[in-house]
């Protein structure tokens, strides 16, 4: 399912900057064509690295190898979860809609995934940010204390 964004009616976040200084990971490899690009919370991310890490022979996987294991599964999620987020979206008939909380077995530490849609402050594009309720709330609550905006 498939709804338009318009990112000039999102919320504005600095997501270079919090992707750089490593607040949010890229949930995909790729954006899909149709996609709008997907972010986890830092906290998030290592949430699912240290619940999914395997031991090995040779010791316990490294954060690379969970993440290589991880991240083709974590994109079939993230495509999940917008498609719910889109159709949670149409049957409210609220295509402004950009905060949607879904119930998920995702992280370990809560019941309820919590995606945001946003748009970046410096391009005009559309992205989602994914987490618990309370990483999604300490994320954002980040950023109002280092840019005095949300």
């Amino acid at each position: 399912m498939t709804i338009a964004l318009d990112p000039a009616r999102l919320p504005k976040l600095d997501i270079l900057s919090l992707a750089r200084t490593g607040l949010i990971l890229r949930a995909e490899r790729e954006t899909p064509d149709t996609g709008i690009p997907s972010f986890l919370t830092r906290s998030g991310w290592v949430e699912l690295v240290i619940h999914h890490r395997r031991s090995t022979t040779d010791g316990i996987e490294t954060e690379e190898q969970t993440a290589n294991r991880l991240l083709p599964a974590l994109e079939r999620i993230c495509a999940r979860l917008l498609s719910e987020a889109a159709r949670g979206a149409k049957a409210q008939d609220k295509q402004d809609a950009s905060v949607f909380t879904v119930e998920t077995d995702l992280f370990p530490s809560s019941t309820q995934t919590r995606i945001v849609l946003v748009a970046d402050r410096t391009h005009p594009v559309a992205c989602a940010l994914i987490g618990t309720p309370e990483q999604i709330t300490q994320l954002l609550a980040s950023t109002d204390t280092k840019s005095g905006e949300a």
